[in-house]
């Protein structure tokens, strides 16, 4: 279980306004003693739960690249950023099925018939790919910020189904804006809303893909700067399709707070939850055990009241 752990950084700034650097990070993912145990758990005969005493140390070895750039005459400052972690003897669960009586030497114990037995073993080529292109673009007449950003992530994720090593493969694109004003002392504003399209391959066939967007809305007042009001309007869109199977849920919720008195002691907030009260109960199943997405609000509709009061003489 021992490991060399080597992390250099090196930062170049090509000008003053042009920086590269490069980033190189290890980490070991230890395995806990109930999984490195020679231990069968037989609480559940026909689930059993094993131990590996082989199983070898998981390294991460991460590397990041990023490049920042700043334009001062349209005031916008340029980052790109490219991050690969490559993971040596990652773990996952393997299950095995027994259709009939086994004996387990190992564990000196006889397995019931349907039985199966849960024990965790190093997988091979677990990565992940990152980039990410963004800008901070300022505009001193709008008194604004804006922040797009585009990005696309690469996962290799290798997992057991029973017996088969599932080579499995998701690509995540995104994209997305941040919006910050100040108009005056009295009124701001911020929004944000992006989206993010997932397509997901066994042995490089897409068995689904998944759609999540989003936006959100935040107005605040000041006033005499003993009244505050801050709202809060986000909307998230979630759904997965597969051929014979779709999945969707639509949530929008809302929060107002004020704060006002002498040094703003009193704060009430609401926050409403599911206004239009479409978030329902969803299963959806893939690839036996390997998907199960739950969508699920025991209450629905929800309403939460918030009132505070600071006692703190010092503030008037």
């Amino acid at each position: 279980m021992n490991y060399w752990h080597f992390s250099p950084y090196v930062n170049f700034e090509l000008t003053s306004s042009v920086r590269l650097s490069f980033n190189y990070t290890e980490r070991a993912n230890v395995p806990t003693s109930r999984q490195l145990r020679r231990h069968l758990d037989t609480t559940n005969p026909l689930f059993l739960v094993a131990g590996n005493p082989d199983l070898n140390l998981p390294v991460a070895r991460k590397a990041k690249i990023e490049f920042n750039a700043t334009s001062f005459p349209i005031s916008t400052a340029w980052k790109l950023i490219s991050e690969y972690e490559f993971i040596i003897n990652s773990i996952a669960n393997r299950i095995f099925y027994f259709p009939e009586p086994v004996y387990l030497e190992d564990y000196d114990y006889t397995t019931l018939l349907g039985a199966t037995l849960l024990m965790p073993v190093n997988v091979p080529l677990s990565g992940r790919l990152n980039t990410s292109f963004s800008a901070d673009i300022s505009s001193s007449a709008l008194k604004s910020s804006f922040r797009p950003y585009i990005g696309h992530a690469y996962t290799r994720d290798p997992f057991y189904d029973a017996d088969r090593l599932i080579r499995n493969i998701r690509h995540d694109f995104k994209a997305g804006m941040a919006y910050l004003s100040s108009f005056s002392d009295v009124f701001s504003l911020s929004a944000s809303a992006g989206t993010t399209y997932s397509a997901i391959y066994h042995h490089g066939h897409n068995t689904y893909d998944q759609i999540y967007a989003y936006a959100c809305l935040s107005p605040r007042w000041n006033i005499y700067k003993w009244l505050y009001w801050d709202g809060e309007f986000k909307y998230d869109y979630i759904t997965i399709r597969e051929k014979n199977s779709r999945v969707e849920s639509t949530v929008l919720d809302m929060a107002i707070s004020a704060q006002f008195g002498p040094g703003n002691r009193y704060y009430i907030g609401i926050k409403a939850g599911d206004i239009l009260n479409r978030l329902k109960s969803h299963n959806f199943y893939f690839n036996e055990q390997y998907l199960l997405e739950i969508h699920d609000r025991i209450f629905g509709r929800s309403l939460i009241v918030t009132f505070r009061y600071t006692f703190d003489p010092s503030r008037k």
